[in-house]
């Protein structure tokens, strides 16, 4: 069985191009996408996800409150929140 990757962001490009980088390392893993924190802890809950890359800033729940969901059912799944916003730092 290939491994279960679940990448997580509200912003489709985003979550485009790490789907397309992962697919090129990892070309026998299924990869998943969810658009907001509610739709990755349904996803993590309800299937069996390998590893979970996930962006904080995102609507209903944030990355963090998302990992504090997902743990409170699964404790081992790895998890990684990476997040960017340029616009904070004025180069927008």
């Amino acid at each position: 069985m290939s491994q279960q990757i679940i990448v997580a962001d509200d912003e489709s490009l985003v979550r485009g191009l790490v789907t397309a980088t992962l697919s090129t390392y990892y070309p026998n893993a299924t990869i998943k996408q969810a658009a907001d924190g509610q739709s990755l802890v349904a996803q993590v809950r309800e299937e069996s996800i390998d590893v979970v890359l996930t962006d904080n800033s995102m609507p209903n729940l944030t990355g963090i409150e998302a990992t504090r969901e997902i743990r409170s059912f699964n404790t081992t799944v790895p998890i990684y929140i990476l997040s960017g916003d340029v616009r904070e730092r004025g180069f927008i």
